[in-house]
This record gives structure tokens, C-alpha cells and sequence, in this order.
């Protein structure tokens, strides 16, 4: 198959102004059948297209979410660490016989130390 049209470029001669040349002669290009000999290719680089521009979506996506989960992780360790040190204080053995003393619940501290139970074998 041929692309171009055969021009004759026997009439220019060196003193002739190569500018006459009709370049149109040049371009004309049969595009029927350009289009039916590549048209498996031009399919195959649309799908790509579409495959990439679907991919960086997806992308994109992942990376928002992912921020959204570091974002709310930080939060999630700040309460903990809060949640935590309000548990450190809550079960000091001060604050468990003021509460104790405040609900009027009848214990009493130990004044001695525990036994450990030895068993004979």
C-alpha cells in the first residue's frame, strides 16, 4: 500500500523556487484504508489509555484513604495515651481507697504484707 501520492520533481530544475511545490501532493494519504490496516493499534493504545487513566484513579483513591486512616490513627493513639495515663491514675492504691471510702463500701486495707501459701508434696 502506498501512502503518498508519486509527484514528478523532474520539472524543478536549481534556479526554480522550491516553494512552488504543492505540499498538499505530499499529504494526501489514503485514510480509509490507513484506518482499516491499524485499527487493532489504535484499539490496543485506547485500551491502555483507559487502563491507565482508570489505574491512577485508583491510586488516587488509595492514597486519600490512606491519609484518612494516618490522620484518624493519630487520634486514635493521642486517646489511648489519654484513656491510659487516666487508668494509671484511677488504679493507684491512694485512689482506690478514696473511692472506696467515698461509696461507702466496707473494706479495709491490709496493714500486713500477704502469705504465700506453700503446699507439701
Amino acid at each position: 500500500m502506498k501512502l503518498f501520492k508519486k509527484v514528478n520533481l523532474d520539472f524543478i530544475t536549481d534556479n526554480d523556487d522550491l516553494r512552488l511545490i504543492n505540499i498538499d501532493n505530499f499529504k494526501k494519504i489514503d485514510i480509509s484504508n490507513f484506518i482499516r490496516k491499524n485499527i487493532g493499534y489504535m484499539i490496543f493504545v485506547a485500551a491502555l489509555t483507559i487502563a491507565y487513566i482508570t489505574n491512577r484513579y485508583h491510586a488516587e483513591k488509595i492514597v486519600r484513604e490512606t491519609s484518612k486512616m494516618e490522620i484518624k490513627l493519630k487520634e486514635l493513639k493521642s486517646e489511648h495515651i489519654a484513656i491510659a495515663s487516666e487508668l494509671m491514675q484511677i488504679s493507684k492504691q491512694s485512689e482506690v481507697a478514696k473511692r472506696v471510702r467515698d461509696r461507702n463500701i466496707n473494706l479495709e486495707e491490709a496493714t500486713e504484707a500477704p502469705i504465700k501459701i506453700e503446699t507439701i508434696e
